[in-house]
């Protein structure tokens, strides 16, 4: 099933969906994303979307992991993360509740938002 969400943080964020564009993909109706809610699904955002308060907001209010991509400038992106230069292979977390930010430098630097994940890369 193939559906897009709605991000919007005029007044803090808010999670909807619309089935508008992918009609065709879809067996759900307008504002169903919340069947997913609760119940052992991750939401995968890109950078666009994610921000480390929605991903807050996504496992505490609607019991949903989720994980992505995430842009430096976002609020609420810790300054150790930001500021950390990192040599190929290094790796940097913080962690905030349930929220992960990671930082590590593979050709260029990624970075991601997490309820899903930690920093353990340890079995890998």
């Amino acid at each position: 099933m193939v559906f897009s969400c709605i991000y919007r943080q005029k007044h803090g964020p808010t999670v909807e969906s619309d089935y508008s564009r992918h009609p065709q993909n879809s067996s759900c109706s307008p504002g169903s994303l919340e069947l997913f809610f609760g119940r052992g699904h991750t939401l995968w955002i890109d950078n666009f979307f994610s921000s480390p308060e929605l991903a807050r907001k996504l496992k505490v209010e609607h019991s949903t992991d989720c994980v992505g991509t995430l842009k430096l400038n976002r609020k609420n992106v810790p300054k150790e993360v930001k500021n950390k230069k990192l040599e190929k292979g290094e790796i940097i977390a913080r962690y905030l509740g349930p929220v992960t930010v990671l930082k590590w430098c593979d050709k260029r630097n990624v970075i991601m938002v997490s309820t899903y994940h930690s920093a353990d890369t340890g079995g890998f």
